[in-house]
């Protein structure tokens, strides 16, 4: 017993960076740094998982098919307004990640204060075009909702999530700034206590028997509370050298953001096409009650992919860091070993859905929905795949290669769409997640050939 809780008491200095041994490597600190940012990933997912499962255990059964629906078309376009920040958090990472390695803070502090004063701006310019479009726009009619406390609730919902999103936007930079100073568990942690909240407050709705307005507020408010406490923590009291002060505003810097920004936006815009664009076209080929379905598989199987998905960003900045400094040969390592142990963990997640998948999916969604065996074996190649894609992009976008996923991706994305139109009036459900498959088969093709030539090169030679 006794032994236990030193190895656990060990295991947690060695999380929180406690009576670190002087003697660690540069090498051994990127490995500690992305541990340290995977195991409080996993637990934000964790409760990332909670919420959606209290989402559709909860929300379905208090809000009826229809109204459901609307909440997970609803969760869907705050995924599509990811791109109100044009690619600009995305941008920042490896910049960041490279000058503070270098401990050259005041040209980290002016890429930072380029991107936060370009999303603030941006703030208040979609508040007022938004607010003209929402008064503008029936969205019961948008959505084909019928009942009439749906169509009472639909469009304030809509607005009141929207308005909280673009007030979050310049926030969205906190977590990828974490990430690049090799902090990347505190943003996590912060990113999980935003889920905790948005847990209690939509526990209290749903015991409170409140609606989709209420829903709205509580989930999308809380969110935005602990991104404007996780900011001020970091700007204030984690990194002060990187406030986002205006006199550090650098318009040269801005430019430069500005132009990798906009290839990662259409990076950002395929991946969501691939992503999210499934359920809208359901909603609006077969109606907002087929979604329930092919969204709660959805989610079932994203979940398997938790751990390539936590790896990402501390992924993401390492690669960096190791760029700068020529070390060509902790990245292959890294690569390796990361890449192999998150398509394993992946394939045996999947295995075990593909066989309980159906059930475990009545059991969650209490009877009200079933899924085809066919539906999860197409959900099942398409988390593997995308569990590789994740593990070369840390790689290219590390060091800004992000043209060819660029173009690639805007190719492949209207590819998917078009294939997912077809398919649906033929295959129904299965035919959306085949093109999903297929499409992205082919844009993987160029982005590993570009990825593997840039892992060969030759130690020192990045």
């Amino acid at each position: 017993m006794t032994h236990t809780l030193t190895a656990l008491r060990q295991l947690i200095n060695l999380f929180f960076g406690i009576n670190r041994p002087e003697t660690i490597t540069i090498e051994q600190q990127r490995y500690l740094r992305i541990f340290q940012a995977v195991v409080a990933g996993i637990a934000q997912q964790g409760t990332l998982v909670i919420l959606r499962v209290l989402s559709v255990t909860f929300a379905l059964p208090l809000l009826a098919q229809e109204r459901f629906g609307i909440w997970v078309t609803i969760q869907n376009l705050m995924l599509w307004m990811t791109l109100a920040d044009f690619g600009i958090a995305n941008g920042l990472i490896s910049d960041v990640a490279r000058t503070y390695s270098e401990d050259r803070h005041d040209e980290a502090q002016r890429y930072v204060a380029a991107a936060f004063w370009l999303l603030t701006t941006l703030c208040v310019i979609l508040l007022i075009v938004f607010g003209f479009i929402w008064m503008n726009v029936d969205w019961a009619a948008v959505l084909k909702v019928e009942t009439s406390s749906a169509q009472a609730e639909v469009g304030p919902a809509i607005g009141i999530a929207v308005a909280l999103f673009i007030l979050n936007l310049p926030l969205t930079l906190t977590p990828r700034i974490y990430h690049a100073c090799q902090k990347g568990h505190i943003g996590n942690l912060w990113l999980m206590a935003g889920n905790l909240l948005s847990i209690v407050a939509f526990i209290l709705v749903v015991a409170l028997e409140g609606n989709l307005i209420e829903l709205v507020i509580a989930t999308f408010g809380a969110t935005l509370l602990v991104a404007i406490v996780s900011t001020a923590w970091l700007y204030f009291r984690s990194q002060p050298q990187l406030r986002p002060k205006f006199s550090a505003l650098d318009w040269t810097i801005g430019l430069h953001l500005g132009r990798d920004s906009f290839q990662f936006l259409l990076i950002q815009f395929a991946w969501l096409v691939l992503f999210q664009t499934d359920n809208m076209i359901i909603a609006s080929q077969l109606g907002a009650g087929e979604i329930a379905s092919y969204s709660i598989a959805w989610d079932l199987f994203l979940y398997t992919g938790f751990l390539s998905s936590v790896l990402t960003y501390p992924l993401w900045s390492s690669y960096s860091a190791a760029f700068a400094q020529r070390n060509m040969r902790w990245i292959r390592r890294a690569f390796v070993s990361t890449t192999s142990l998150s398509l394993l963990v992946t394939a045996v997640l999947v295995g075990v859905l593909l066989v309980l998948g159906r059930q475990i999916i009545d059991i969650w969604s209490r009877g009200t929905v079933t899924a085809e065996q066919t539906l999860l074996i197409g959900m099942a190649v398409w988390t593997l795949l995308s569990v590789w894609g994740r593990s070369i992009a840390s790689v290219l976008n590390s060091i800004k290669k992000i043209r060819l996923q660029a173009i690639a991706g805007v190719l492949t994305a209207i590819l998917n769409i078009g294939l997912s139109l077809y398919w649906i009036q033929m295959y129904g459900l299965v035919g959306v997640i085949m093109a999903t498959v297929v499409a992205y088969s082919i844009l993987i093709v160029p982005l590993s050939i570009q990825a593997l030539r840039v892992l060969s090169q030759p130690e020192g030679s990045a």
